[in-house]
């Protein structure tokens, strides 16, 4: 008699599970890379800042003309207003990041799940089968070594 095979019932589900997963860390690891990049943006905005500021100190050390430094000085409240709206857009992105690793962790559970039960089906398939050729070979040395 061949051997039986293993075959998990719920396989096709699991497999739905794994790619729901991927497509989820996808989504999650899309959300931490716009964070990051919004993070880069935030300081070259900042760091753009501060050199006008530094520039303007200079400049009115050394008497520059006012309105000069009237445009130098509108450039870095440009700045600072561009700064505050990628602070909000990051906090926006950052919310959104968070709400992504809960779903992520939730499918990640729900395929846990789902192998979990599949290795305990396959312990259960191993002892059925183990039990069954242990029935097997009694019953073939019971029929052939009879006192």
């Amino acid at each position: 008699m061949p051997p039986k095979q293993f075959k998990f019932r719920l396989e096709t589900v699991l497999e739905l599970r794994k790619k729901k997963e991927e497509q989820e860390q996808e989504k999650y690891l899309k959300l931490v890379d716009e964070v990051a990049r919004m993070d880069r943006q935030i300081e070259e905005v900042r760091s753009e800042q501060h050199r006008i500021y530094r520039e303007c100190a200079e400049k009115m050390a050394d008497g520059v003309e006012l309105n000069e430094w009237r445009r130098e000085m509108g450039y870095a409240n440009y700045l600072n207003e561009v700064a505050g709206r990628l602070v909000v857009h990051r906090g926006e992105l950052e919310k959104a990041r968070l709400c992504q690793r809960d779903v992520l962790i939730e499918a990640t559970k729900k395929k846990k799940v789902l192998e979990s039960l599949k290795g305990k089906a396959f312990q259960d398939f191993i002892f059925e089968t183990n039990l069954q050729e242990q029935r097997e070979l009694d019953d073939w040395a019971s029929t052939h070594f009879r006192p």
